[in-house]
């Protein structure tokens, strides 16, 4: 069986994405996957238990007159047992490994997306790192997946379009961007008091699959999802664009800048020379460093880089004084806050108007969009009214976010959600004319700036990946 083993040099972790590929989203390529992987061990034990039959007992079965069949089912499977139980056995393991795979890669429950969430948790549990580390290592992901989900995509159409189900509500699924925080508050509100239901939707809020939920958005399995603008910008860029749109802002103003311990002299970029910094190692953030940086009239060249596997960044500044964390303040800043940790903090938006992007930002599927525009529409005014409530009631909200969280991942973190709830209650609406608003202005200044940096594969015309039209004024 040379073919056989042959077939087992291929990783099964590559052959999952072309399983979602061929066959949807559902529980077809899962159990293929199982498949695939459970067949040689059983193959080969069934061929090795065949290979011990005794070619005297055929010899005699053949002279009684038995036909194939006969033999096969009084001779070769009885003395093969033995060998193929065997190998079942050993398969065993194996369909657990091809199915926590398959979650992982193109699923919505199941244990490899509940390990998933875990891994996040443990991630976002003392700070916001793990948020933005996901956020730029999907940069890199999205141009491998790009094609692939794409023609996925395709596929897909018919099934994008909202359906009405048994009792008449729409459904509409929403993929969050990580583990929900308090980006998401808005959202959690809607469903849980009842706002989406009162607009004829049937709402279900899920985590992200392994590959991301802009992916999964634009491929049909959700309709609305979680991302920011400066990741979507490989989506709007390769040779196969995905087909998704920004369509609102859940935050006005990018909160993000550089945190360090207090007294260091890393209150301005120019401080950064001669420090220590953590990166991610993505072309935006370090480009958007350097510009700073440089700015400032300090040498790029003199701050020194390592790896950013922190959790909780006040801790580490805490213990490593030289070392500067790019964090949402909305999240890591205030848990230096409540952590009691004196730190530095400066905003990129203060330093380049540019920088003051949109992040993060709800994003729909086009298609969905095309056929359902008063669905989109209803939907859109549901998470308002839940926005503007997490706006005016930040402590209720915030205990419905932690009550309605179903990875739990909040659960011993009450201080840190009401906190960070406070803060971003002003900022949801902020400056802007109404909920959800995105500037035209300000979108197209941050793209065009990518696109002079040479980070993004192509130039981004004024106006790409974004609508207000479905917004409620």
């Amino acid at each position: 069986y040379p073919l056989l083993v042959v077939t087992q040099t291929i990783p099964t972790i590559a052959i999952a994405p072309l399983l979602v590929l061929w066959m949807g989203f559902g529980m077809a390529p899962k159990i293929t996957l199982v498949v695939i992987t459970t067949f040689f061990p059983i193959t080969v034990g069934l061929l090795s238990g065949f290979g011990w039959v005794d070619p005297d007992c055929i010899h005699l079965m053949r002279t009684m007159g038995a036909g194939r069949m006969q033999i096969f089912r009084f001779v070769k499977l009885p003395c093969a047992a033995p060998d193929f139980f065997a190998g079942l056995r050993i398969s065993a393991s194996y369909a657990v490994v091809g199915a926590v795979v398959s979650e992982w890669l193109g699923g919505f429950e199941g244990l490899g997306v509940y390990m998933t969430r875990v891994k996040k948790a443990y991630g976002r549990a003392d700070g916001k790192s793990g948020h933005a580390v996901e956020a730029e290592r999907s940069f890199l992901m999205k141009r491998v997946f790009c094609i692939v989900l794409s023609v996925c995509l395709l596929v897909c159409l018919t099934a994008c379009g909202a359906k009405k189900a048994a009792d008449g509500k729409t459904p509409i699924t929403v993929c969050l961007d990580w583990t929900p925080n308090t980006n998401h508050t808005g959202l959690y509100v809607a469903l849980v008091n009842g706002y989406y239901a009162d607009a004829g939707l049937d709402v279900t809020i899920v985590q992200p699959p392994e590959n991301g939920a802009t992916q999964a958005c634009a491929a049909g399995q959700a309709q609305f999802a979680v991302d920011m603008q400066d990741t979507l910008a490989p989506a709007f860029t390769s040779d196969t664009p995905l087909g998704v749109t920004a369509v609102a802002a859940l935050v006005q103003h990018n909160s993000s800048g550089i945190l360090s311990k207090a007294g260091q002299g890393m209150d301005t970029p120019a401080g950064l020379a001669g420090n220590t910094y953590l990166t991610w190692d993505s072309p935006t953030e370090l480009a958007m460093l350097k510009n700073v940086v440089t700015n400032a009239g300090a040498d790029w060249e003199s701050v020194k880089l390592i790896p950013n596997t922190v959790t909780n960044e006040a801790q580490d500044v805490l213990q490593h004084p030289d070392h500067a964390i790019w964090v949402f303040y909305g999240w890591s800043g205030i848990n230096a806050e409540i952590s009691g940790v004196d730190t530095d903090f400066f905003y990129f938006r203060d330093l380049n108007p540019v920088f003051d992007y949109y992040t993060p930002v709800l994003i729909a599927n086009n298609v969905f969009l095309q056929s359902e525009p008063e669905a989109a529409k209803a939907f859109l005014a549901a998470t308002k009214q839940g926005y503007l409530f997490a706006a005016e009631h930040p402590q209720e909200a915030a205990r419905i976010l932690i009550d309605a969280d179903d990875t739990h991942s909040l659960t011993d973190s009450e201080a840190l959600v009401l906190a960070s709830q406070e803060y971003l209650s002003a900022e949801y609406v902020s400056d802007a004319p109404y909920w959800g608003y995105i500037s035209p202005e300000r979108w197209d200044a941050f793209y065009a700036w990518l696109s002079e940096e040479g980070l993004v594969e192509k130039a981004l015309p004024a106006g790409t990946g974004f609508s207000n039209a479905y917004l409620a004024q």
